[in-house]
């Protein structure tokens, strides 16, 4: 498939098929008038209308696809057309192979997606592009987790703390893998850390609190769900 073209013509039938309503009656005659709603748009209807258009447009250059693109993809995700997303950061990937945002951004949605093989390979991407890139390695080590690959998930929890000691998602992570191979007292030690870190670090309370109770630790559990709801209860006000 030659670049571009899921930005352009093949759009009309996989756009119909993914949200009638938000589709343009026919492709606007002044590219710059639809650039600009493309740009300024602060809905996500409206930023997938008019970046389609841009889409559609015969003189959209590639800057230009780039822009819309990435925006109709932030829009699709909002609008939980996730798999629209995927399609617009490939089509970015296919003008901009190594385009950071795009691959990372796409791994998220095949990880919503629960596609995770497909995240894996995408957050596996960005490590060979950049060895320091943290929120890779703790991505990928989400993946290979939920692939039960628990052992090489560890390893890539633990590469990212050495990068980032302060990336809490990658303790929790690392201990939701030593859960995975059945090794309780490393998860506990792990969810532990994590708290001790960050007291207002919810997602270690409820993963512990998850421990306890697998444990039948039912006050400890109590204990760590009756934090996260205050947590909850303060983020709420």
């Amino acid at each position: 498939m030659a670049p571009g073209v899921i930005g352009s013509h093949a759009l009309a039938k996989e756009d119909g098929e993914t949200t009638n309503y938000a589709q343009p009656q026919r492709p606007s005659t002044n590219l710059a008038e639809a650039m600009q709603s493309c740009k300024s748009s602060d809905k996500a209807v409206y930023s997938i209308r008019y970046c389609t258009q841009v889409l559609r447009h015969p003189d959209t250059n590639d800057d230009q696809r780039v822009f819309a693109l990435r925006k109709r993809a932030k829009s699709w995700t909002i609008e939980d057309e996730l798999r629209a997303g995927v399609r617009d950061y490939l089509a970015i990937s296919e003008l901009l192979p190594d385009n950071v945002e795009a691959i990372l951004e796409r791994g998220k949605l095949y990880d919503k997606l629960a596609e995770y093989t497909s995240a894996k390979q995408d957050y596996t991407r960005l490590i060979e592009l950049d060895g320091k890139n943290v929120t890779a390695y703790c991505k990928r080590g989400s993946a290979k987790f939920n692939l039960k690959d628990h052992t090489s998930a560890i390893e890539d929890f633990t590469a990212g703390l050495a990068i980032d000691p302060s990336r809490l998602d990658c303790v929790v992570g690392r201990g939701d893998a030593y859960q995975g191979l059945g090794d309780d007292d490393k998860a506990l030690q792990a969810y532990t850390a994590a708290i001790a870190a960050n007291e207002r670090y919810w997602d270690a309370y409820f993963h512990r609190a998850e421990l306890h109770k697998k444990r039948g630790e039912k006050q400890l559990a109590i204990a760590d769900y009756s934090t996260v709801l205050q947590l909850d209860f303060l983020n709420l006000t």
